[in-house]
């Protein structure tokens, strides 16, 4: 288990356990015992993230999944700020259990296209580990250009409306 405190913050991906798939330096999948201390730093791009959802959640609701394990925090820690987070969850759809990525989101251009790659693969890693076998990512449409390179594929057309 991933183990942080406030002396050790830059350190969160040296600490990882060693049965975990190997990772780049800044990427954590973060234990719900420090996710009170990161919140002050994780707080603003869960608002942003979730300002999208047209109010099925705010980022005090995915704190409470995350509190209650019912998903799964990831972090790009750099230079003593989150330049990149993800919230994963286990769906089990009565056939068949995948890892969905609920939410990614994070600074402007400060992780690359090929560090995002990785992170996806790494999250696809533990979602195996976690009994899936496949993947599912609801998402903007520039994310469509990056993933696509690794195999994923646009299945269905997600559209919304409001009912007054």
């Amino acid at each position: 288990m991933t183990i942080l405190d406030q002396s050790g913050i830059d350190q969160i991906a040296t600490t990882m356990p060693l049965d975990r798939p190997p990772v780049p330096p800044q990427l954590a999948d973060v234990p719900v015992e420090d996710i009170d201390m990161l919140w002050p730093h994780l707080e603003p791009l869960l608002e942003e993230a979730t300002a999208t959802s047209r109010g099925k959640e705010t980022a005090f609701d995915v704190r409470r999944s995350l509190m209650a394990r019912d998903c799964q925090l990831w972090v790009w820690w750099e230079g003593g700020e989150v330049k990149l987070l993800a919230v994963t969850e286990i769906v089990r759809h009565p056939r068949k259990t995948v890892g969905r990525i609920k939410i990614c989101v994070g600074k402007p251009h400060s992780v690359s296209r090929e560090n995002i790659i990785e992170c996806v693969g790494i999250i696809e890693a533990w979602a195996r580990e976690q009994g899936a076998t496949g993947m599912e990512n609801i998402s903007r449409d520039g994310w469509e250009r990056v993933l696509r390179t690794i195999g994923y594929e646009r299945t269905h057309v997600f559209l919304e409306k409001e009912l007054h």
